[in-house]
């Protein structure tokens, strides 16, 4: 099922020179505020946003971190998550994570001045998803995640 969104480019590498240039010179005309569906590896999505509203993929994801990286006068901060698959595992402490695969990621960069305007990197193969039921769900139907839109 294509997601119908407007991919703003299809790239298998990003550097951070295109990052900087794609927030500061944004072509507006390819931006969304809806995420899309399922996207694939190598879209990359320009999201102009007040909310979370990018993170609604319709992926399950783990936080995998975020980095800082000062650019002039300004903060570029960087989201890293990788793609949820079925099961848990046992960390130190005893407690049950959830199991992650850097196979299928997201990255998401965004200027610390201007938090509403979000870029989107999709990196890997996509067909390693496998859905998985969400929070306390104990059968594997996938879940859709919703948007509240407020117009």
């Amino acid at each position: 099922m294509d997601s119908g969104s407007i991919v703003y480019m299809y790239k298998n590498v990003l550097h951070q020179t295109e990052i900087v240039d794609i927030l500061t010179n944004p072509e507006t005309s390819r931006t969304l505020n809806v995420p899309p569906y399922k996207p694939k590896a190598n879209e990359v999505y320009l999201f102009q946003t007040g909310a979370d509203d990018w993170k609604c993929d319709q992926y399950l994801r783990i936080n995998n971190g975020t980095k800082s990286v000062t650019i002039g006068n300004d903060v570029l901060k960087k989201h890293f998550f990788k793609i949820r698959l079925p099961g848990t595992t046992d960390n130190t402490n005893g407690r049950k994570r959830p199991v992650g695969s850097l196979q299928f990621k997201k990255t998401a960069y965004s200027f610390k001045s201007n938090k509403s305007l979000i870029l989107v990197h999709y990196e890997g193969d996509e067909k390693v998803y496998v859905p998985v039921g969400h929070g306390n769900s104990k059968s594997p139907p996938p879940s859709i995640h919703a948007l509240l839109l407020l117009y």
